[in-house]
């Protein structure tokens, strides 16, 4: 019998898995990171963590040990009239 997080995994099909893994993340602490053979990316806040898995999975052909994710939350721009707007909340995997 299969797990709910096996099923997350497997019902990510070929479109999906471009749309989960956004774009590499390249800063300092990324490149720290690649040292020790781990790679950062930018993914939609709604993305779980099975799926971020089978999407890497699929589009890089390597097997994933493990995931940590990070919500960066976006920051108030000052707009005219006393009002600010947020801008650009994602998630890192």
């Amino acid at each position: 019998m299969s797990t709910g997080r096996e099923k997350a995994a497997q019902k990510v099909g070929a479109g999906r898995r471009f749309d989960l893994v956004l774009t590499p993340v390249i800063t300092e602490k990324a490149t720290r990171g690649s040292e020790h053979n781990q790679v950062t990316f930018r993914v939609p806040l709604s993305a779980t963590k099975p799926e971020i898995k089978a999407a890497v999975e699929g589009v890089f052909k390597v097997k994933v040990e493990g995931i940590n994710t990070v919500v960066v939350k976006g920051k108030l721009v000052p707009r005219p009239r006393n009002s600010r707007v947020s801008i650009w909340a994602w998630a890192a995997a």
